[in-house]
């Protein structure tokens, strides 16, 4: 199934297909969160004990609704970024899954310094991105089901190997970035890769990651990241 994954599905055809994905996340996790609604009562003793919880319902709120904001910028910059054809990355549902990841971890490294929101973002961020991967898996109508699960499970394990090694690049200076970008976005032809196109992608994520930090901690968590420096 990871040979179908890196090579059968065209990423323009399911970003096509997938498009209304990000506005029917946002109406089926908002309608199965099970909040109750705001009470209509006013004033009173009973409107008093309410508005403790009326504050943490709309902070939660704006947290599911910044993190929907987010990852539907995140998977439009995949296209937008131009990145796919700077790195020759195959038309196919693995080099949508790098670009996009790619995105949610500059994202996330902005968004977690926020706190206890933050940390509550990521974690809506990252259960849209899986299901949006799973969604577009079962566009291939795949139906061994223990070979979706396996390739499933691969893919998680290069979720996490991926922020590991964006996150040590990041800290580190341009030449581990540069290691972790030659063996992730390159790995389909690393023996051709030239410094130039490595450092392209190394300015890239510096000055996305530069441009995130200037964003105001209250449009973060409010509002969402809406866009990418251009």
């Amino acid at each position: 199934l990871m040979a179908m994954l890196r090579g059968a599905v065209r990423l323009s055809t399911a970003s096509q297909r997938l498009r209304p994905l990000v506005g029917c996340i946002a109406a089926q996790r908002t309608s199965s969160s099970g909040f109750p609604h705001r009470s209509s009562t006013q004033g009173g003793e009973e409107g008093f004990a309410l508005r403790p919880f009326e504050s943490w319902f709309v902070r939660k709120k704006n947290i599911i609704i910044g993190a929907q904001k987010t990852y539907h910028t995140c998977t439009e910059e995949v296209s937008r970024c131009g990145l796919m054809e700077h790195c020759a990355l195959p038309d196919t549902f693995q080099s949508w899954f790098l670009l996009a990841h790619l995105h949610v971890w500059m994202s996330m490294v902005r968004i977690k310094q926020e706190g206890k929101d933050g940390k509550a973002m990521c974690e809506e961020m990252v259960a849209l991105f899986w299901y949006d991967v799973e969604n577009r898996i079962k566009l291939m109508q795949i139906n061994d089901r223990s070979a979706v699960t396996a390739s499933t499970r691969e893919l998680g394990s290069m979720f996490y190997g991926l922020i590991f090694a964006y996150d040590e690049g990041l800290l580190g200076d341009d030449s581990v970035l540069a290691a972790a970008v030659w063996r992730n976005l390159f790995s389909h032809r690393r023996d051709s890769t030239t410094a130039v196109e490595l450092a392209h992608v190394v300015d890239y994520i510096r000055r996305q990651i530069k441009y995130l930090d200037g964003i105001p901690a209250t449009e973060v968590t409010q509002r969402g990241i809406t866009h990418f420096a251009h």
